[in-house]
């Protein structure tokens, strides 16, 4: 799924709600690009659980663009719930002759792409089951450890068409709001022609 654009900008937030529509967990890549030339500003993955939802606000923090969420769905590989977008995409090593500060970072657009489900009763697939019960991501976070990604991956079916998303802007000091759909991908293939 594709949220063709995102905003910090003058006082408006971008709220973020994705929803897993099957009754099995999956694993979602959140990948936020910069509007000007499309760097990666911010990369992670959320594990959902069945018919599970992820909610959060893109907003601006003392000059920055931060995701912020209060959500209990399981970020792999942090456990911050505070996440600044960040310049390294296009500051030094990286520089694409573009602007180099945070205004770069307050519009933009974000993917999401499901990596793929587990079975809901058993290893990896049960582990993110549980944390709708134990509030608890350690166990789901230590399955996608650098030690133990091989086995976790085998246990991983191929991605499933479960997204659903919607994103609304509003303007509290404004009083306003705007919002939208995603647009959803699915079924993509390699098409290979006979010579």
């Amino acid at each position: 799924a594709i949220a063709p654009y995102y905003t910090t900008r003058k006082g408006w937030m971008t709220l973020i709600n994705l929803t897993n529509t099957e009754s099995k967990p999956i694993v979602v890549k959140v990948r936020i690009h910069e509007g000007r030339n499309t760097r990666d500003v911010l990369d992670f993955n959320v594990a959902l659980s069945s018919n599970d939802m992820w909610a959060a606000v893109l907003q601006e923090k003392d000059g920055k663009a931060v995701l912020t969420t209060a959500d209990e769905s399981c970020f792999i590989g942090s456990t911050t719930t505070e996440k600044p977008l960040n310049m390294a995409a296009f500051t030094g090593a990286n520089n694409d002759t573009g602007l180099q500060d945070a205004e770069r970072l307050k519009e933009g657009y974000i993917e999401f792409v499901v990596m793929g489900y587990a079975e809901p009763t058993t290893g990896i697939g049960k582990a993110i089951e549980d944390v709708k019960s134990t509030r608890n991501c350690s166990a789901v976070r230590d399955a996608f450890s650098e030690a133990k990604i091989k086995d976790t991956a085998k246990q991983f079916g191929e991605p499933i068409n479960a997204l659903k998303f919607n994103f609304r802007f509003i303007n509290p000091k404004r009083g306003i709001e705007a919002g939208g759909q995603a647009v959803t991908w699915a079924n993509f293939f390699n098409h290979v022609s006979d010579p």
